[in-house]
C-alpha cells in the first residue's frame, strides 16, 4: 500500500526537530508556534513534495502572506480568499519551516542529577 510520503515526512520531521503532532483526522502534521497559528505542514504529495496549509483572518492579511510564500519558493496548489494550500519540495522545506517557527529550539544540554537513577 502506498503511504503517499508519510514515512519520509515523519523521518524528515524527527531528524530536523520539527513540531510533529497528530491532526484532527489522525494524520501527522507539523505545527508552528503562536505567531503563525493556522499554518501546518502535511504529507500527501508523495516523496518529492510536502503540503503547507495557510489560513489568515482577513483577505488583506492572507494576500500579504501569500506573496511572501511565493517569494520563499512555495508552489500554490489551491487558493481561496483567506486560505490556501501550497506544495514545497524537500530541498527548501527546512528553511521555510524555520521561518514559519516550526522548528524546536535546540536542547539546552542540562542533565540534572535528580533525574538520573543511581
Amino acid at each position: 500500500m502506498n503511504d503517499y510520503g508519510a514515512a519520509k515526512f515523519k523521518a524528515f520531521a524527527k531528524a530536523n526537530r520539527l513540531r510533529l503532532k497528530k491532526g484532527e483526522d489522525g494524520l501527522s502534521i507539523v505545527v508552528p508556534t503562536n505567531k503563525f497559528k493556522g499554518f501546518h505542514l502535511f504529507d500527501g504529495f508523495g516523496d518529492t513534495h510536502v503540503g503547507l496549509y495557510a489560513v489568515k483572518s482577513s483577505k488583506r492579511k492572507y494576500s500579504f502572506i501569500h506573496s511572501k510564500l511565493i517569494e520563499m519558493g512555495c508552489e500554490p496548489h489551491v487558493i481561496c480568499d483567506t486560505e490556501g494550500t501550497y506544495k514545497i519540495s524537500y530541498t527548501i522545506l527546512l528553511s521555510i519551516a524555520t521561518q514559519l517557527k516550526m522548528v524546536k529550539r535546540p536542547p539546552t544540554g542540562i542533565n540534572p542529577t535528580w533525574l538520573r537513577k543511581n
